[in-house]
């Protein structure tokens, strides 16, 4: 079996894309800053972060970023081979709502299966699916 990487993309506070971030990184300066996006109330870094400019009424930004990025690929390649998904926790965004306006029932939507249901599904896949936790520690 061959492994292809088909597309990559990245949504970063330094900007959309692949060129965005690497200039970022490689720039020396930091994307860490002042935000008013959110309350500070549940986060030690009170109103620090490092946010990507989406809108906050975007509902997935891992959604917003595979979108374009796989369109291309619909119809066009084999629904059975198995897709394997790299990801830190899932889609954020549901974490982070949920914390901040205390849904929990939001927080079952950042399950990283849940992420993976909807790849396979924009992809048109029927095959094995699995999630890789790409998180810092436990990607090691």
């Amino acid at each position: 079996m061959t492994a292809v990487i088909a597309q990559a993309d990245a949504i970063t506070p330094y900007g959309r894309g692949i060129d965005a971030l690497w200039a970022g990184l490689m720039s020396g300066r930091t994307a860490i800053r002042p935000t008013d996006r959110f309350a500070g109330r549940g986060f030690v870094s009170d109103q620090i972060a490092a946010i990507a400019d989406l809108p906050v009424a975007t509902k997935s930004r891992c959604m917003a970023m595979f979108r374009p990025i796989l369109a291309p690929l619909v119809g066009r390649i084999d629904p059975r081979p198995p897709l394997i998904l790299a990801t830190t926790v899932g889609e954020i965004e549901y974490v982070e709502r949920a914390v901040l306006e205390g849904l929990p029932d939001q927080a079952a939507f950042a399950r990283p299966a849940f992420l993976l249901d909807r790849v396979k599904s924009l992809l048109g896949l029927m095959g094995e699916a699995v999630v890789l936790s790409s998180a810092c520690a436990s990607s090691t």
